[in-house]
C-alpha cells in the first residue's frame, strides 16, 4: 500500500509539473500576443499617418493640374485668330548681339592699346597699305 501511495504521488508531482509548465507557456504566448499587437498599432499607426500625408501631397497635385488645365482653356481663349491683324512676336526679326565671350572667340586678334586680347605679348606688325 505504501508502493502504490508513492506511486500516486510521484504521479500527481508529475501532472502538477506538467501543468504549471503548461501554463507558463500560456502565459508566455499571451505576453507576446499582446507585445506583438502594440507594436502593430505602432506600425498601422506610422502607416496610417503617412497616407494621410500622401493624399494631402496627392490633393494638392490635383489642384496644381486643374489650374493648370483651366490656365490652358484661358490661353486658347485669349489667342489671337490669324485672320485678325496682330502683329504677332514671332513675325519680328530677331536680331542676336553677342555677348563679350563671342566677340572675343571670333575676333581673338582684337587689340587693346596695341597688346592684343589672346594674352600674348609680341608686337605686332602694322601693315603697309597697298598700292599706295
Amino acid at each position: 500500500m505504501v508502493a502504490l501511495l508513492i506511486r500516486a504521488e510521484r504521479s500527481f508531482l508529475i501532472l502538477c509539473a506538467l501543468g504549471l509548465a503548461g501554463l507558463i507557456v500560456w502565459w508566455a504566448a499571451l505576453t507576446y500576443s499582446a507585445w506583438s499587437t502594440g507594436l502593430l498599432l505602432e506600425q498601422v499607426h506610422a502607416l496610417a499617418s503617412e497616407r494621410d500625408d500622401a493624399l494631402a501631397v496627392n490633393q494638392r497635385l490635383q489642384e496644381t493640374a486643374r489650374k493648370g488645365v483651366e490656365l490652358e482653356k484661358k490661353l486658347a481663349l485669349t489667342r489671337a485668330e490669324p485672320s485678325e491683324n496682330v502683329e504677332l512676336t514671332a513675325s519680328k526679326p530677331v536680331v542676336l548681339v553677342p555677348d563679350s565671350p563671342t566677340l572675343l572667340m571670333n575676333d581673338p586678334e582684337q587689340k587693346t592699346d596695341g597688346v592684343p586680347v589672346t594674352g600674348s605679348i609680341r608686337q605686332r606688325k602694322k601693315r603697309k597699305a597697298a598700292g599706295g
